[in-house]
C-alpha cells in the first residue's frame, strides 16, 4: 500500500466499508437503520455513539464497548462509517443530537479542522493517562493542538529498516576476507620515504597478500567484528556494505525500496526541516531549504548510483515481495510488514533470519528521523455526554491497548507497545523519534508536495531548487508569500 493510499485513508480515517454494528445486544445493518440510532427501542437513556471507519478494527472494538457497556451499565453504540467526507459527516451528524457520534477516531493531522469546527473538544484527562508515563513524546505532541490535547493516541505507523541478517552474515564474511588480504600498511615513495596526507599525517595504502599467507587468526577476529553489528547506523554504514558486498546467486542487489512513497522516504529529511515544530501547528516555525536539509538530500541523490531504483517500476508491494524472496540484503517497511514477515516464516516462504532497526542517520550525524500518522479518539464537542465519551476514549487506550494488535493487527500507541519487545517494539522506537504530519490545515496536502521533491531529486533534479520552491510554496500557503 503507498503512501497515498495509506495517507488518504488516515486523512479519511481509514474507511472499508458502510456496515454499522453495535453491541451489548444491539447490531444496526444498515444506514437506512441507523438514522436515529438513541431512538430506536434497544437504546437506553445512557447511551454513547462511536464511530470508526477501519472495519479491521470491528472485532477490538465491538468487544471493547461490551466490556466498557457492562462496567458502567450503559449502550456503547459502535457505527462504521464511510471514508466519503468523513470528517463533514461528523460536523454534519452533529447538528442532530439522535444521530451525532460522542466519540470518534480521526486521524491526528486532522485535529486542527477537528477542534476549530467544535467537533474535537478540549480533554480533561480523568484517568491521569495524557503523560509520558503512558504515551511517547511524538504521540502526545500528534494529539496537542495549541497547547491543548484534542485527541487520546490509539494507534500509529510508521517506518522502519528490514534487514535480511543471513545476508549480513554472508557480507561480514566477505568483507573480513577482504581486508585480511588486502592490510593497510604505510605508503611510501621510491626511495622508502613516508607519504603524508593532507593532514600531515602517515598516509595508509592498500597491499595485497597471497591467499596462503593471509592470517588466519586475523580473519577469524574481522569477521567476528563485522558479524557482530552488522546493521548500518549510517548512509556511510549502509553505503560502504553496498561497495563491499558481492552478491550471490538468488541475490539482486543490496537495498530496494518504494522511493516514491513519503513514508518511507521521509527518515532522510525529518532530522533537518521543520514545519509546524513539534506539535505541527506552529505558522512560525518553518524551516526547509537550510544547509541541512540540503545535505540530506543530496546524500539520498547519491543513493541511486548505488541501488538504481526505477521509481516507477518499484512499489511497496514489489519491494516488500523482493525482500520476502531473499533478493535484497535491506528493505523500507511500515507497521504492516511485522505481520506479513510472520506470516511468510509460518508458511515456509521466509527462510532466513531478519531484523528490524532504526533508520540510519543521514548526513553530519543528523539521525534518520521517520514520519508517523497517529489515529487519536477524539470526543465530540457537541455532545452532551462528553464525560462518559472521554471515559470510553481512554479505555480505549489504556484499558484495551494490549489487545489491539492481536484482534485487529495494529499497533497501539501507547508506550506498552514499546515494552512488549519483539519487532513491532523496534517499530514503537521508532515512532517515539518520529516526526508527526503537521495539523494545520494548509499543510494537508504537504506530503504530496514532498512526495514530487522526492521523486525529482531520485531523477537527478537540483536539490537547492527543489527545496527553494517547496520552501516558498509552503510559505505562500501559510500567507507568507
Amino acid at each position: 500500500m503507498t503512501f497515498r493510499t495509506r495517507f488518504l485513508s488516515a486523512l479519511l480515517v481509514l474507511a472499508l466499508g458502510a456496515g454499522i454494528f453495535a453491541c451489548s445486544g444491539l447490531q444496526i445493518r444498515g444506514e437506512e437503520e441507523a438514522q436515529d440510532v438513541r431512538g430506536t427501542r434497544y437504546a437506553r437513556q445512557d447511551s454513547i455513539i462511536f464511530w470508526y471507519t477501519d472495519e479491521a478494527l470491528t472485532n477490538y472494538i465491538s468487544h471493547a464497548a461490551v466490556d466498557f457497556g457492562e462496567l458502567n451499565d450503559i449502550h456503547v453504540i459502535p457505527v462504521l462509517k464511510d471514508r466519503e467526507k468523513y470528517l463533514d459527516a461528523v460536523y454534519e451528524a452533529s447538528l442532530d443530537a439522535a444521530q451525532m457520534p460522542d466519540v470518534y477516531l480521526v486521524s491526528h493531522e486532522m485535529l486542527e479542522k477537528a477542534y476549530l469546527s467544535g467537533i474535537a473538544a478540549p480533554l480533561s484527562d480523568p484517568r491521569q493517562i495524557l503523560d509520558t508515563a503512558h504515551f511517547s513524546t511524538a504521540a502526545l505532541h500528534a494529539v496537542t493542538y495549541q497547547g491543548v490535547k484534542t485527541g487520546y493516541p490509539f494507534s500509529f505507523d510508521t517506518s522502519a529498516l528490514l534487514c535480511n541478517m543471513d545476508g549480513l552474515a554472508l557480507w561480514a564474511s566477505q568483507k573480513a576476507h577482504y581486508d585480511a588480504t588486502h592490510p593497510l600498511v604505510p605508503a611510501v615513495d621510491e626511495e622508502g620515504n613516508a607519504i603524508l596526507d593532507e593532514d600531515g599525517e602517515q598516509a595508509m595504502v592498500e597491499d595485497e597478500i597471497p591467499e596462503d599467507q593471509m592470517d588466519p587468526v586475523l580473519l577469524e577476529e574481522l569477521t567476528a567484528q563485522y558479524a557482530a553489528d552488522p546493521i548500518p547506523k549510517s548512509l556511510e554504514d549502509l553505503l560502504l556494505i553496498a561497495d563491499s558486498f558481492d552478491p550471490p546467486e538468488g541475490f539482486e542487489g543490496v537495498m530496494n525500496w518504494d522511493v516514491s512513497d513519503i513514508l518511507y522516504n521521509y527518515w532522510v529529511l525529518g532530522g533537518a526541516i521543520n514545519v509546524g515544530g513539534e506539535t505541527g501547528d506552529n505558522r512560525a516555525q518553518v524551516v526547509i531549504d537550510c544547509e541541512e536539509a540540503r545535505s540530506c538530500l543530496q546524500s539520498y541523490q547519491g543513493l541511486r548510483e548505488f541501488f538504481s531504483i526505477d521509481a516507477g517500476e518499484v512499489s511497496y508491494a514489489s519491494s516488500l515481495q523482493d525482500f520476502l524472496e531473499g533478493k535484497y540484503l535491506f528493505t523500507v517497511g511500515g507497521t504492516d510488514a511485522v505481520e506479513i514477515l510472520k506470516d511468510a516464516r509460518e508458511a515456509g516462504e521466509v527462510t532466513f533470519s531478519y531484523a528490524v532497526a532504526p533508520m540510519p542517520s543521514v548526513s553530519g550525524g543528523l539521525g534518520g528521523r521517520p514520519l508517523s500518522v497517529t489515529t487519536a479518539v477524539a470526543v465530540n464537542g457537541f455532545s452532551e455526554k462528553k464525560d462518559l465519551a472521554e471515559r470510553f476514549a481512554a479505555f480505549l487506550t489504556d484499558g484495551m491497548s494490549e489487545a489491539l494488535y492481536e484482534m485487529a493487527g495494529v499497533p497501539a500507541a501507547d508506550l506498552r507497545q514499546e515494552a512488549a519487545g519483539g519487532d513491532l517494539a523496534v517499530f514503537a522506537s521508532n515512532y517515539a523519534g518520529s516526526v508527526p504530519l503537521p495539523k494545520m490545515m494548509e499543510t494537508e496536502n504537504l506530503w504530496m508536495q514532498l512526495e514530487v521533491v522526492f521523486s525529482e531529486v531520485w531523477e537527478g533534479r537540483d536539490v537547492g531548487e527543489e527545496l527553494g520552491e517547496l520552501d516558498a510554496y509552503v510559505r505562500t500557503l501559510l500567507g507568507e508569500g
